[in-house]
């Protein structure tokens, strides 16, 4: 889906990547860049990329497939110093939702992970609404299900954590079945979150 109309220079640019480019959402511009894209919501699969794995793409074919089949992609240092990690941004990216009043929905972990998950986002951001969480781990009965209550809810962000499996090629696979929403998969996070993970 193309996302031109939110292509502000100064918030995305395109950049090269291994052999294709990507759209990468300027780190600092997160605020203003949910501003817009909420008053025309579209679905939006965002990607959390490691600067390295720009090398990594040449010889792991299958890795540059998966990030250029996201539509944004945010990049973050994993190792040395590093200004923004992929857990910095992800909070940032909480932040920005909750002051536009938007609303998340939880998608994975084990129960009592995803308490605790939801537990910690609701207290750090308590103007942020969750308005559904539902554990990993779906049969495809239990998938239907769990699409038609996300499209009912219609939340902003749908976060995906453990215990979905291969959650990037999940969200390319049924994204003409979520709602106009931004979709992040993240077990490293969603794990950071629950205390599962100290800082990286």
């Amino acid at each position: 889906m193309s996302t031109s109309h939110l292509h502000n220079k100064e918030e995305v640019v395109s950049q090269n990547f291994g052999r294709s480019m990507i759209s990468v959402l300027n780190s600092e511009k997160i605020d203003n860049w949910v501003k817009k894209w909420k008053r025309n919501k579209t679905f939006l699969h965002l990607q959390f990329v490691r600067k390295s794995d720009k090398w990594k793409t040449f010889f792991f074919p299958s890795k540059q497939k998966i990030i250029t089949s996201s539509d944004l992609v945010l990049l973050y240092k994993g190792k040395g110093r590093r200004p923004h990690s992929a857990f910095s941004l992800f909070i940032n990216l909480l932040s920005a939702i909750e002051h536009v009043g938007g609303s998340l929905y939880i998608l994975g972990g084990s129960t009592e992970l995803l308490s605790v998950v939801y537990q910690n986002v609701q207290q750090t951001f308590p103007q942020l609404r969750i308005i559904g969480k539902f554990c990993g781990k779906l049969d495809h009965e239990m998938e239907h299900s769990v699409l038609t209550a996300i499209r009912k809810a219609e939340p902003d962000l749908l976060f995906l954590g453990n215990k979905m499996k291969n959650g990037n090629k999940w969200l390319q696979q049924k994204r003409t079945e979520l709602p106009q929403c931004l979709a992040v998969w993240s077990q490293e996070i969603f794990l950071r979150i629950s205390g599962v993970y100290s800082a990286r």
